[in-house]
Parts: structure tokens; sequence; C-alpha cells
């Protein structure tokens, strides 16, 4: 598995969307692009992070070979990550530097506490990956036991011999390596 201090990057990737939006949030109310980018240069920042991320996970982790008994989308919490995305942009808040540091502050901690840092859209629409939720089961001195986890492949997966290797990220996501 990767180390907490690679985790609590892999966390900061996911809630990246909110420095974009507060970027957008400020340059839509003034007109001027430069309002703001601090937030819009950290979001860019975070693409090449996410992908060494990745390089390292592949090149480093131990490989695992596993048979996957069902599969199935992870996407449920799409709907309450958007809606912390776009926080910044209503109205309603003041997009003050300390309103934002607040609002990324709880969605970090919300993220990392809850493991749900798997829906990341920087990993989803920049280096091409889908999320599933699949179940493993794994024998142990003769007993079958059955284990659920997040994969993260490039792959749109439709059977569950398609992915045969795996590096395990953290204690709930596996990532499809390269045969």
């Amino acid at each position: 598995m990767i180390s907490k201090i690679l985790e609590l990057i892999l966390v900061t990737t996911s809630i990246s969307p909110v420095f974009l939006a507060v970027w957008f949030s400020k340059f839509t109310k003034t007109g001027n692009i430069m309002d703001g980018i601090f937030w819009l240069i950290l979001f860019l920042a975070v693409i090449p992070i996410s992908w060494a991320i990745i390089k390292f996970s592949e090149r480093k982790l131990e490989v695992i070979p596993v048979h996957i008994k069902s599969i199935a989308p992870a996407d449920k919490e799409v709907t309450a990550f958007l809606i912390a995305y776009i926080l910044p942009l209503i109205g309603i808040v003041d997009t003050n530097f300390w309103t934002v540091i607040f609002i990324i502050v709880l969605l970090f901690i919300a993220v990392l506490t809850t493991s749900n840092y798997h829906f990341n859209p920087v990993l989803s629409l920049f280096l091409g990956y889908h999320y599933y939720e699949i179940t493993i089961e794994s024998e142990v001195n003769g007993k079958t036991y059955t284990h659920t986890y997040i994969l993260m492949t490039k792959k749109t997966l439709k059977h569950c011999r398609e992915v045969r290797k795996v590096v395990q990220i953290s204690d709930y996501m596996l990532m499809e390596v390269e045969a």
C-alpha cells in the first residue's frame, strides 16, 4: 500500500475541483482571469501530481493476482461530491480566502475519514480511470473469505475475468496493472 503521505495527496487530488470552482467563481464575479489565480494554479498542479502517484503505485507496489467474483460501477457518491465542488459557485457563500480554506478542510477531513477519495474526477477526466466495486474471494487455511474493494482501471469492465493483476493502494482500494 502507498504511504499515508501519498494517501493524503490522493485525497487532495480528489477534492481539487473545488480549487477550480473557487477560481471560476472569482473570475465570473470580476471578469479578471487573474482574480483567484492561486486556486487555478493549485488545481493545475494537481494533475501531474496525480499522474506521479499512479506511476509510483504501478512501479513500486506489490502486484497481486486477483479472481474477481462480482463487479459493479462505483459511482454512488457522485452527487455528494458534485455538491461540494459547486458550493463555492453559489452566490450565498462568500468565497473569501478563509471561507474557502474552511470548506476545503471540511471536505478534506470528510473524504479522508470516510475513505471516499476513490471518486477522483482528476484521475477520471485527465488520466481515464473508471471505478468499480468488486468482490474478491480468498482462501486462508481452508476457509473462504470475501472482501470488497474499489477498483481503479482504465478499462470499461463488463466481466469479472477482465482484470487479472492489481496493486493495493489503500485498505479499500485496488488499481489494475497491466499483465
